[in-house]
């Protein structure tokens, strides 16, 4: 990480293959994806009810980013769909993260597809992309948790507009913040997005929960005037404030990147606190599911609108702080 920003982005995606302990050897990489391709068009291996749910998502998928295509989408999502069908086959945001890193791997399938299947295997979120989404719930209460004992002025305004984390922060890890590039054309005004996906790499899930931080308290003092109806309107669309910058040259690049280099490092947050944080959260969860146990059809209950919202009002049926 202590390279010059201009050889990072000339070696990021070297560098990104050989953290992460991906293969060198391209042909290998491109027989692997040729298998998972082949299968992917087995209905043994892929059901319609998965390939209908992934074209439907791809349909309204990076619309506008003109070298991202809906088959190069459709043939790394199906492609993956079939590494671990057992346990992870597809959920919603997985697109984002698929279009993103085909952008970021030199518009390469093959390399698109085995970042995105490490990266889901090293950092778990096979957890996260889960049915019932169980991480996801975890991240929530982090995040509040956090926002109390880093942002208390923030969270005392939220918790006055009787709003948490649920409400808008699905998408930070859900799709890792791809979704900012949704309604761009192309990757021009991405590199502070491309930095946060190198700490993210080297630092995991702690880098996520920093630059959420740090999002927040770029923008806090404008939240903190904004009633309820304006919070749920305004504060989505923060990410994409924060990332997308539209650059003149290479130094008004370069300064962005160190901003955001700067705020990263100005949240101080100690993997011993996340880490309290998830044993808080084991605990309340286990003593909420207790006592909702009674009631049979309380699992379809609690799926169902956390999948349906999660780029939407959000889940809150999760521990209270």
């Amino acid at each position: 990480m202590r390279s010059s920003q201009h050889r990072l982005k000339q070696k990021r995606q070297a560098l990104w293959i050989k953290i992460l302990d991906i293969p060198h050897e391209r042909e290998k990489l491109a027989e692997e994806y040729k298998i998972h391709r082949k299968r992917s068009e087995i209905q043994e291996f892929l059901p319609k009810v998965i390939s209908d749910s992934i074209e439907v998502d791809v349909a309204r998928s990076f619309n506008h980013m003109k070298d991202v295509t809906s088959q190069t989408l459709n043939n790394i999502l199906k492609a993956y769909a079939t590494v671990n069908k057992d346990n992870l086959d597809y959920c919603q945001g997985m697109n984002f993260i698929a279009g993103f890193l085909y952008m970021a791997m030199g518009q390469s399938e093959e390399l698109a597809f085995a970042v995105m299947k490490e990266v889901i295997s090293r950092f778990s979120m096979q957890e996260l992309f889960n049915t019932s989404l169980p991480m996801l719930k975890l991240n929530f209460y982090q995040l509040d948790r956090l926002i109390a004992i880093i942002l208390p002025d923030l969270h005392a305004h939220f918790k006055d507009e009787s709003i948490n984390s649920s409400y808008f922060s699905a998408p930070y890890f859900i799709t890792l913040f791809t979704s900012t590039l949704q309604m761009q054309t192309d990757m021009q005004n991405s590199e502070t997005l491309l930095r946060l996906w190198d700490y993210f790499i080297v630092h995991g899930w702690k880098a996520i929960f920093k630059v959420s931080l740090a999002i927040l308290r770029e923008f806090e003092e404008a939240l903190l005037d904004m009633p309820f109806e304006v919070l749920l309107t305004q504060i989505v669309n923060l990410p994409g404030k924060f990332f997308l910058k539209d650059f003149v040259d290479e130094a008004s690049e370069r300064a962005q990147v160190q901003r955001f280099d700067q705020a990263y490092a100005g949240v101080r947050l100690p993997n011993m606190l996340l880490e309290r944080l998830k044993q808080e959260f084991d605990k309340n969860y286990e003593v909420s599911k207790r006592t909702r146990s009674g009631s049979s059809d309380e699992g379809t209950k609690e799926k169902k609108p956390l999948i349906q919202s999660i780029f939407g009002m959000g889940y809150k049926q999760f521990p209270n702080k």
